[in-house]
């Protein structure tokens, strides 16, 4: 019979046929459940779906078509706890697996970009990345731009190495490098260095601290910022050992600065050391005032030739290789900022002397009369007046010393007390030059520049009776050479050669009165460290409590070791091992019990040795900097600019670059939108979504290097509209990172819940 036409009669398969066995198949079990008995005998189907909050009839082809069905799918994709991220993706997940690798890219494109680039350029070079990439590498889903790679510097990787540093440091002393300056939007920064002693690397280390902003420069205001910033970072007070300074009046003045305030509030055992590179430099630029301005005159004006000109720069050229068959060296600028630049200038215009007056005198006989440049005409003559070869002779070997000491101590691992001897050395030969034989106060044990030898040295110096005569005064072989020459040939007069005596005889004079004058306040601890005595009777028992006997017997027992046992390797002698390394492996001996008996002794040692030689490692920071902020770059906030100059110069002073860089765990832990996107003046909660810049680039929006709280929206930090104005919105959770970032940082806004957080 046909059943063809006929209605089928359904109410037959509402009986209850629930097979308890369904819930444990992998397609049935997270929703299928069996429908109450009041609903059964209501007529509904035996069968339920927890999703759905639908009743189905018991048959299994109906139960599957159900879970295939788009209503279903929708509502299980909907469901929080199918893709909910476990516990410990609340910003504490484990550090292995994809994700990691992905942070790991992040950290060091980063560190490239920071180091190499300005932080807007990351855009095209992830975009670059993504479009050279093959679709098998990881490379191919990256996904970093400029605000994630800034707060990847500025919050993760910066942090984490300063973190570092202080823990290499510990309760061992250290002494700060500071000084101020003003970047190129004319805002006063105020750099602070540091040196220590690092037991990880077994060196000395100068490294960077960081940038602050000080509109108003007063000591007072100075010790603020410096205490305010050093509490921060986790440094001690009481273990500020030396201070480094230039010669400003509110860094290291004798009555009110940041020295004395320092001295009299934290560390009564703070010594000064003020930058010898400085007082070099001003005591070769005073003296050079008794000189002739026409000297001066000729060295610059003479690079002001060729300056803008490359035909004139050509035509010399040919002239020098057809006089001496190469071609010239660049002629050196005579510039005021830059530490002893007068040295360079002399030596370059003195080792091309010849060509250059061939070449301007060819100049002026080219020209007309009436149409001479007197500049060109001046130059000229000045070289063809012997003066002025005779005074450049003279000046190169002077200078020559100044410079050679200069570089020495602007050396950041130079030794410290072997810096000082060759200081002495160079002082007391200047002033030989000028002074007679027994007018000098010679000491009975060389070493550092004392006070009573600088007395003695600035008494005679003033004393007119113990110069030598004007023919007895040592211009130097090179000096005296020329000058007979010059006077056999006839091109200088006896009284010219006189004169250019008198002026070379004042310099030298000059010279060595500003030396005696500056440099001991350069050095004022320097005797009592020299002497130990002293010092270690304050410094270490007093101030901090050690037994000076102790210390001599540990000294008395150090002269009996042999110099094997201390450094075994052989590659140095007693007097080719640099003072540090003696030490740094003194400190580390041991005896045969395992213990280290002389690391008190040497502690000590150590400690002396963290004091700077001057602060050109800080005039460095400055130049960095000027690369780092420059006229394109003018917006760059402090604390970015603060973290791009640490992360150059820390790996820098280790030797290191952004390819050898080692991302460390602390990194991928501080790598987490908790981190990288929280705002300081509202908690965790992001602010609301800021008005668009107007039209032109005017607004925050085209600064570069941005780190404004509002460059960070809610939709590009997190991915949901809203999240950011306190208000959750429909959450819909899939494989969305950005979307799970979002919620925590709302979550986080919530007391209750740091409180959880807290808990782990």
């Amino acid at each position: 019979m046909s059943n063809v036409g006929r209605k089928r009669d359904w109410a037959k398969y509402n009986k209850d046929k629930y097979n308890p066995e369904w819930e444990k198949e992998a397609a049935l079990k997270k929703w299928l459940r069996r429908t109450p008995d009041e609903l059964i005998n209501q007529g509904k189907g035996a069968a339920y779906c927890s999703l759905c909050k639908s009743t189905l009839r018991a048959q299994h082809s109906d139960l599957i078509s159900h879970g295939k069905s788009a209503k279903h799918r929708g509502n299980e994709k909907a469901l929080p706890s199918a893709t909910q991220p476990v516990l410990q993706q609340f910003g504490y997940e484990t550090l292995s697996g994809k994700k990691t690798k992905e942070k790991e890219t992040d950290i060091k494109l980063s560190v490239l970009t920071a180091c190499h680039s300005s932080i807007r350029s990351v855009d095209h070079l992830t975009d670059m990345i993504r479009t050279v990439g093959s679709k098998e590498t990881e490379l191919k889903e990256i996904r970093l731009h400029r605000t994630k790679c800034s707060k990847i510097v500025e919050r993760v990787v910066v942090p984490c190495l300063l973190e570092d540093v202080i823990a290499d440091i510990g309760d061992f002393f250290y002494s700060l490098i500071i000084d101020e300056s003003t970047d190129v939007s004319t805002v006063r920064q105020l750099a602070l260095c540091i040196k220590y002693y690092s037991r990880k690397y077994k060196k000395f280390v100068v490294e960077f601290l960081g940038l602050v902003e000080t509109p108003i420069a007063t000591a007072d205001k100075l010790y603020e910022v410096v205490t305010l910033f050093l509490t921060t970072v986790g440094l001690k007070l009481s273990r500020l050992l030396g201070l480094g300074t230039d010669g400003g009046a509110n860094l290291c003045g004798c009555n009110h600065s940041l020295y004395t305030i320092l001295k009299l509030k934290d560390c009564p055992w703070l010594m000064l050391v003020k930058c010898t590179c400085h007082s070099l430099d001003k005591a070769a630029s005073y003296a050079s005032k008794e000189l002739p301005e026409n000297l001066e005159f000729l060295l610059r004006e003479s690079k002001n030739h060729f300056k803008n000109s490359h035909r004139r720069r050509e035509a010399y050229e040919r002239l020098h290789e057809e006089m001496n068959g190469c071609k010239p060296p660049l002629l050196v600028k005579v510039a005021a900022t830059r530490w002893l630049s007068y040295h360079g200038a002399v030596k370059t215009h003195l080792s091309q002397y010849n060509a250059l007056q061939a070449y301007f005198k060819d100049l002026v006989r080219q020209e007309r009369p009436d149409k001479i440049c007197p500049i060109l005409k001046r130059i000229s003559d000045l070289h063809d007046d012997a003066r002025s070869i005779l005074m450049l002779t003279f000046l190169k070997p002077v200078l020559e010393k100044v410079t050679i000491t200069n570089v020495l101590f602007q050396r950041s691992n130079a030794d410290l007390t072997k810096a000082f001897s060759d200081l002495r050395v160079f002082v007391f030969s200047m002033a030989r030059r000028v002074l007679k034989e027994n007018a000098l106060f010679e000491s009975a044990q060389p070493g550092v520049l004392r006070r009573s030898e600088s007395d003695a040295l600035r008494a005679a110096l003033h004393d007119k009776e113990k110069l030598r005569p004007l023919d007895r005064v040592d211009f130097g072989e090179a000096f005296k050479n020329l000058a007979k020459t010059l006077l056999d040939a006839g091109q200088i007069t006896p009284e010219a050669l006189q004169e250019v005596r008198i002026s070379c005889a004042n310099y030298l004079t000059r010279l060595s009165k500003e030396l005696a004058q500056r440099l001991p306040d350069t050095i004022q601890d320097m005797e009592s460290i020299s002497c130990n005595l002293l010092f270690l009777r304050y410094f270490l028992s007093v101030a901090h409590g050690y037994d000076l006997d102790t210390l001599k017997d540990q000294w008395l027992e150090l002269a009996e070791v042999s110099f094997m046992d201390i450094y075994p390797s052989g590659d140095h002698t007693t007097e080719t091992i640099p003072t540090d390394v003696f030490w740094c492996h003194v400190l580390e001996l041991r005896n045969a019990r395992g213990d280290r008996p002389f690391k008190d002794i040497a502690f000590c040692v150590l400690t002396l040795m963290t004091l700077p030689l001057s602060n050109a490692f800080v005039e460095r920071v400055f130049s960095v900097m000027s690369i780092v902020k420059s006229k394109l770059r003018n917006k760059v906030s402090t604390k970015m600019l603060s973290a791009i100059l640490f992360l150059r110069l820390h790996l820098q002073a280790h030797g290191k670059c952004c390819t050898t860089m080692d991302v460390t765990e602390g990194m991928l832990r501080r790598f987490n939108s908790r981190t990288m996107y929280a705002y300081p003046n509202q908690g965790n909660r992001r602010p609301r979504e800021p008005a668009a810049a107007p039209a032109g680039g005017g607004g925050r929006a085209a600064e570069e290097d941005v780190d404004d709280p509002e460059a960070v929206g809610p939709v590009a930090a997190g991915g949901i509209p809203g999240a950011g104005d306190g208000v959750p919105a429909a959450f819909t959770f899939e494989n969305d990172d950005n979307a799970i970032d979002a919620v925590l940082d709302f979550l986080e806004g919530d007391e209750d819940m740091n409180r959880l957080f807290a808990l782990f």
